[in-house]
């Protein structure tokens, strides 16, 4: 054959090995910052909301690259990096994040061995339904088509795992499941500029909430800031998204729509702040465990005064 055009072969029962997958238009550039932190209170993901077309034209500043999901054992939070989405020649648009959501609702009350099993079976559902969707094209490289990230805890317990989707010259290989919870302390990049997060210099775990979202937020912050400056970061802009995955579940942590708690203003003030620089974020970092601190002393004397006998 002198070029690999669609064959839709598939066995009932067996997960099929090779598909034809991608459109000649496909840009496969990073075009996605994305990056989370996991601290004691739980993980922070984050991203750039920048969305161009196939020509460099931006479409949105505001472009949604993370969405809360929820299986009866697993709270998390799935972020898309790569070709998130494609249309066609025929102009049909497929939409990885949208079919994945279709795959939670689905299998929302089905009982899994734990979250790589889970994880797995949205995968196996995602490329089969875009199997049935493509239509005849060829392509002559090889790479990676889609990833997925997932953060959050699966029966209490913290989880991190990424989904590749990879093709081999216009074929799509079997999705590649990859646990990435040996250290869940370390400061994860899935998509972004390795030149940022090197001149951010971090060299612990962030020890709360307010430390993770700070760490995310910065480097997220600094990729989008760098567009025009950066080679690595030109394909990175718009609004900066943040969000947390704790075991009670998923939280917009920069949505003017979600109840304006202390928390959540002091990030939307953050994100929406330009760049600090490494000493500021140590100042800040101080600022709040002396805030805390002094906030724990008053309570202890309250308590004591509440205790004493009156005269």
């Amino acid at each position: 054959m002198s070029s690999r055009s669609f064959l839709g072969y598939y066995t009932p029962g067996l997960y099929p090995v090779c598909y034809t997958v991608r459109p000649p238009a496909v840009d496969l550039r990073p075009m996605t910052a994305i990056a989370s932190s996991f601290s004691p209170e739980g993980f922070v993901i984050g991203s750039d909301g920048l969305r161009t077309d196939e020509n460099g034209n931006v479409v949105t500043l505001s472009a949604q690259k993370i969405w809360p999901g929820e299986h009866r054992d697993f709270r998390f939070a799935v972020g898309w990096a790569g070709t998130s989405s494609f249309t066609f020649p025929s102009g049909r648009r497929f939409s990885f994040a949208d079919e994945l959501n279709a795959a939670v609702s689905r299998i929302k009350d089905v009982t899994f061995s734990g979250a790589m099993m889970y994880v797995d079976a949205l995968a196996k559902m995602v490329a089969e339904s875009l199997l049935s969707s493509l239509e005849p094209v060829s392509s002559e490289s090889s790479g990676m088509l889609a990833r997925a990230v997932f953060v959050g805890y699966y029966k209490g317990n913290p989880a991190r795992l990424e989904v590749w989707f990879n093709h081999d010259n216009g074929w799509l290989v079997e999705p590649e499941i990859r646990i990435m919870d040996s250290d869940l302390s370390a400061f994860a990049i899935f998509s972004g500029s390795a030149g940022v997060f090197e001149s951010m210099g971090l060299k612990r775990a962030p020890k709360s909430l307010f430390e993770a979202a700070l760490y995310v937020s910065t480097y997220l912050q600094m990729c989008v800031d760098g567009r025009e400056s950066s080679e690595d970061c030109k394909s990175f802009g718009g609004r900066v998204q943040l969000a947390q995955v704790s075991e009670d579940g998923f939280v917009w942590l920069d949505s003017s729509e979600e109840p304006d708690t202390q928390q959540s203003a002091i990030l939307r003030r953050l994100i929406q702040s330009p760049p600090i620089s490494k000493a500021e974020i140590s100042a800040k970092i101080k600022a709040e465990r002396a805030a805390k601190k002094a906030a724990s002393a008053k309570k202890s004397v309250q308590k004591m005064d509440d205790a004493a006998p009156s005269a």
